[in-house]
């Protein structure tokens, strides 16, 4: 078996995307949801990128709030 790769170094990054998923989720007093939002993740070649939006995903898909066993959604 593999072993995932530890992340460290990017966690504020993660942070502020993190944040901006939940408020992109979250829904107003009426039901609504905030609407749409885009970031835009640039670096030179290694700066870890893709392992970033992967820890995301990783954390995300991971986490019941976002992942509850009755959807299986990710």
């Amino acid at each position: 078996m593999p072993i995932a790769p530890t992340f460290f170094g990017r966690e504020r990054e993660l942070s502020w995307l993190r944040e901006h998923f939940e408020m992109v989720a979250a829904r107003d007093a009426s039901g609504l949801h905030a609407g749409p939002r885009m970031a835009v993740v640039t670096a030179e070649t290694g700066y870890g990128k893709s392992r970033l939006v992967q820890e995301l995903y990783l954390r995300l898909s991971s986490d019941a709030q976002w992942d509850p066993a009755e959807s299986n959604y990710w």
